[in-house]
């Protein structure tokens, strides 16, 4: 009974297999030990012998069955399959045998069935499992080798009986007895532990499933955000470049031409670094360079470079990939100039510190205001007031990101006024 009930909620086929054994099993001890006759008082006895022997040749096949899903799990080898499926075969024949009263020779046969299937039950935990792709078996070499055994031995003893082969007693029956009771003890607590593990894998193939889903739809949203944010910072500089052509007096107008193509590129090339960067596609080439030279180089690039005070120990050498630093440095540059206050100058330094290099960004707050830290260095993240000015929402993201593969770091500090934004960039002086 508690087989059925564990698989009317798991609906595991081992488990009716095992019941419908069982009471095979059941009704088997019944008829050896002569119940029956108490039972079915009224029976024809014909009718009962029938019955006895439908069950013993019913019961191997279904001991076959059994046996089959049991170590299906564990890879069965072709010849083991073979050897099950050839055992089966028998079982029409016998049952042909006692429908037309030869019970002696459907017994015989039924025997050396049973027969066979024990001796082969002493090679299968050896050679007919597939142990090297099993990655976690429910049970070890260990176990399913005294498991077989034993069920083999108790089935021999029964059946070379039977066969002649073993001289018989009074107490030949009984290892043929036990053995439904004893597999049936021992089955139980198998397959008990079996759904258990079977219950617990499934809670968490579905948390595995649930973390995949999780992991789509975050993907999904962020394709979401992507092409939101595209389609909003492209928006704005293509309507400059539109009034400009409209106008008709591009010189007028250069510089906001300029201006607006070079925030058109600016998205486009972040858009391209991010993907990169999520595609494990960069080669460092890693060389020594003045930190200090290349800050200077960025600086100049800008047409209000007075806005910049920089301060350095030394020229602060470091063995690192020179295109990564420059996109690093320029990122937190344009950062700058982008959010700061522009009435107030952008305040650069750069020290050596413990073999390491930390260079230092602050500017004071601006119309924007102060931005979440705790998504500052999220992918696509812009603070509301932010979109007035074009951008990607990837510049601090590709500078965490970019640092972390020079093994370094970038932080975001904000003072205690709550005035002064700064970020730090530390790197280590040779990768």
């Amino acid at each position: 009974i508690f087989p059925l009930t564990i698989w009317i909620r798991d609906k595991d086929p081992l488990n009716i297999i095992f019941v419908v054994k069982q009471f095979a099993a059941v009704t088997l001890v019944v008829f050896d030990i002569g119940l029956h006759r108490l039972i079915f008082k009224d029976a024809n006895p014909i009718l009962l012998n029938t019955a006895l022997n439908f069950n013993l040749v019913t019961y191997t096949a279904v001991l076959i069955v059994f046996h089959y899903f049991f170590l299906k799990d564990y890879f069965l080898k072709k010849w083991v399959k073979i050897l099950f499926l050839v055992g089966l075969i028998f079982y029409p024949l016998e049952a042909f045998e006692i429908l037309g009263g030869s019970f002696g020779y459907s017994l015989i046969l039924k025997s050396y069935v049973l027969t066979f299937i024990a001796i082969a039950f002493f090679f299968v935990p050896f050679f007919g499992l597939e142990w090297k792709k099993i990655s976690n078996p429910m049970f070890s070499k260990k176990s399913m080798i005294l498991i077989h055994h034993s069920i083999a031995i108790t089935i021999l003893v029964t059946t070379l009986t039977n066969l002649g082969y073993i001289k018989g007693n009074s107490f030949s029956m009984i290892p043929g007895l036990l053995n439904g009771c004893i597999t049936g003890i021992v089955f139980l607590f198998v397959l008990q532990y079996r759904n258990r593990m079977f219950r617990e894998q499934g809670v968490r193939e579905i948390a595995q499933a649930n973390a995949m889903t999780n992991f789509e739809r975050s993907k999904r949203q962020e394709k979401e955000r992507f092409i939101s944010m595209l389609t909003h910072e492209l928006k704005t500089p293509l309507s400059v470049l539109r009034l400009a052509y409209e106008s008709g007096d591009v010189v007028k107008n250069d510089k906001h031409v300029e201006g607006a193509l070079k925030d058109i590129n600016d998205v486009i090339d972040r858009c391209a670094l991010e993907d990169k960067l999520e595609n494990q596609g960069f080669n460092l080439l890693v060389e020594r360079h003045s930190l200090k030279r290349i800050v200077y180089q960025k600086i100049s690039e800008y047409d209000f470079a007075d806005r910049f005070k920089f301060t350095a120990d030394g020229d602060l050498w470091i063995d690192s990939d020179l295109n990564l630093l420059r996109i690093i440095l320029g990122n937190l540059l344009d950062n700058a100039i982008k959010y700061g206050d522009v009435n107030h100058p952008i305040l650069i330094n750069g020290k050596t510190e413990n073999q390491f290099i930390k260079f230092t960004v602050s500017n004071t707050v601006g119309e924007v205001g102060i931005p979440d830290e705790e998504k500052i260095f999220t992918k696509y993240y812009r603070s509301e007031k932010a979109y007035k000015n074009t951008g990607s929402g990837l510049g601090l993201y590709l500078v965490s990101n970019l640092a972390k593969l020079l093994r370094g770091e970038a932080k975001y500090f904000l003072s205690s006024d709550q005035k002064l934004i700064t970020f730090e960039l530390t790197l280590p002086e040779k990768m």
